[in-house]
């Protein structure tokens, strides 16, 4: 019962964090919204989080994609063919991979990758004094520190997101094609775009974004926290993690359970 007591106030603890990371997402989203804000210092920041999480993280994805692609897509067509119907390929791809499985595993990737160096990077700012200083000169880290890190990754894991399904659809019909499993491209294509519902599209897009920029978030948020010792950084990094990791598996599963439960 301790055991079960001491996980329940974890998980408490962590949900009470929800509303501020929420905040903070809201805050960033309407600072990005006011052209004021916007110049060359902080487009170079925001481009230089979108290529350290999206193009330096598109080898390790596309991997992924292409094994989780054909492991999926084989097992699809040989479900398709005992079941004597080529579309229900398309139903089991879309269920499995652009409903849940892309935006999963994109965002683990994310927080694993980026999530941690934000954590760390701007830990490391605070014990340095670095923010302090950029405080001192009247440019506010919320704008220039935060803002384009929580709005590159939003960006960055839907993109990624987006080549992880095309990749994954790809290699796994081509190789159902070599073990001569899979149907005629018209017929593959034409299951998939028929198990796309009116729903598929809004959530692919929400569990991407959303996830994205609550990881990043949570990370500048732990990275900002800390005292300013040196020793707070692998602290910072590891709680940043734990709580991303928490924070996707929670708003994933409301994401689906609002929009097909």
């Amino acid at each position: 019962m301790s055991l079960l007591g001491a996980i329940g106030r974890r998980t408490l603890a962590r949900l009470r964090a929800l509303p501020f990371v929420t905040g903070l997402v809201c805050a960033v989203l309407g600072l990005a919204v006011r052209r004021s804000v916007w110049n060359r210092p902080l487009l170079r920041v925001l481009s230089r989080q979108v290529y350290y999480t999206a193009i330096q993280g598109l080898p390790f994805i596309v991997v992924i994609a292409v094994l989780m692609g054909i492991m999926v897509v084989i097992q699809a067509q040989i479900l398709s063919s005992m079941a004597g119907s080529a579309s229900l390929t398309g139903a089991v791809l879309v269920l499995v991979l652009m409903r849940e499985l892309a935006p999963l595993l994109v965002n683990f990737v994310m927080i694993g990758r980026s999530g941690a160096a934000i954590a760390a990077e701007m830990a490391s700012m605070t014990a340095n004094g670095d923010v302090k200083v950029l405080d001192a000169q009247g440019l506010d880290p919320m704008v220039y520190l935060v803002m384009p890190r929580v709005l590159g990754a939003g960006i960055s894991v839907f993109c990624l997101a987006v080549v992880f399904v095309l990749v994954a659809f790809s290699a796994g019909y081509l190789c159902g094609a070599m073990l001569g499993l899979s149907p005629s491209p018209g017929i593959f294509m034409d299951g998939v775009l028929s198990a796309i519902g009116k729903a598929d599209a809004p959530s692919f897009l929400i569990k991407t974004l959303i996830p994205g920029m609550t990881t990043a978030a949570i990370s500048c948020s732990e990275g900002l926290g800390i005292r300013g010792h040196l020793t707070e950084i692998p602290q910072a990094t590891t709680r940043a993690v734990v709580r991303s990791t928490f924070a996707l598996v929670i708003i994933s599963a409301l994401i689906s359970a609002v929009t097909y439960g």
